[in-house]
């Protein structure tokens, strides 16, 4: 190429515009979703190759990658029943974190440019959403405490640190009782973090409530722990061998199996904020600049 070319390569088509592209397809309810993710997928993909090849600058490369991520994230809950011949959460996984981890590297490369840096709800967005991927884990609350005060202070993100910080703690009832305080996009990503507090929340209490007397009552667990119905509590607690009796739990720690992995299902609170969501809105530019208290 010339070197009066431009930098990089972008198309004019209208009808091939990513963003109009990914519009259209995220709105067809008549079509499996599964067909959906794999179809934006493999083009969001593409992208990121390209973003290598061409060497997009940061600016250009968040407003690829924020979407991408948004995408990801909302894609591993709404999937997370399919059988994993259609969906594979661990690969979304993945793909998910390697995007945030990249978006968050732009970040740093650029906070110190006031016309580059992302306005501070996207950024506090993004920041809360890696608190929530690594949820306990002190790497995590040590770079959230790291950034700018700013950013600290964002709503968003002391409440994804409060989360953290309490599972870290050891206080899933915490944990669970910020959850529905989250705005649509961030609860997604957090449910999918709820089988590991269940596991957790289920073996401190195997211990603590141990007794072949006492009961504890499965309405009570089912609430405390966002269970959806009454039948998917029962069936965690047998899956890591919790008996249930009628409606009692019998919380014993010598049947406990520790290295057992409950389903990650999905959250009545979750399910009611995204009906009242617009999914391109969501996915594209969401409200991010405020938060339930």
């Amino acid at each position: 190429m010339s070197g009066s070319s431009p930098s990089f390569i972008k198309g004019t088509c209208m009808d091939m515009c990513p963003v109009r592209e990914r519009r259209l397809v995220v709105m067809r309810h008549e079509t499996d979703w599964c067909i959906v993710y794999d179809f934006v997928f493999d083009r969001l993909r593409a992208v990121r190759q390209d973003m290598v090849i061409q060497d997009l600058g940061s600016v250009d490369g968040m407003m690829i990658l924020e979407p991408t991520v948004r995408f990801h994230g909302y894609a591993g809950y709404r999937l997370c029943a399919e059988a994993q011949s259609k969906f594979d959460a661990t690969i979304n996984w993945t793909h998910l974190l390697q995007c945030l981890q990249q978006l968050l590297t732009l970040y740093d490369a650029t906070h110190q440019d006031c016309y580059s840096v992302p306005t501070t709800g996207v950024r506090a967005e993004m920041e809360a959403m890696y608190l929530l991927l690594g949820l306990g884990n002190s790497d995590a609350l040590r770079r959230a405490l790291q950034l700018p005060q700013e950013l600290r202070q964002h709503p968003l993100l002391r409440t994804a640190f409060s989360m953290s910080l309490a599972l870290w703690n050891g206080n899933y009832v915490r944990v669970c009782a910020l959850l529905p305080k989250l705005p649509p996009l961030l609860m997604c990503v957090a449910a999918q973090q709820l089988p590991l507090v269940r596991r957790r929340a289920l073996q401190v209490m195997s211990r603590a409530y141990s007794s072949r007397n006492l009961s504890f009552p499965l309405s009570m667990l089912q609430a405390i722990l966002l269970y959806k119905t009454r039948e998917q509590a029962e069936t965690d607690c047998r899956h890591y061998g919790i008996s249930v009796t009628d409606n009692d739990v019998m919380f014993n720690k010598e049947t406990f199996v520790p290295n057992a992995h409950g389903a990650c299902l999905q959250v009545a609170c979750v399910d009611s904020a995204l009906q009242s969501c617009d999914l391109p809105q969501l996915l594209l530019y969401p409200e991010v600049d405020h938060v339930d208290r």
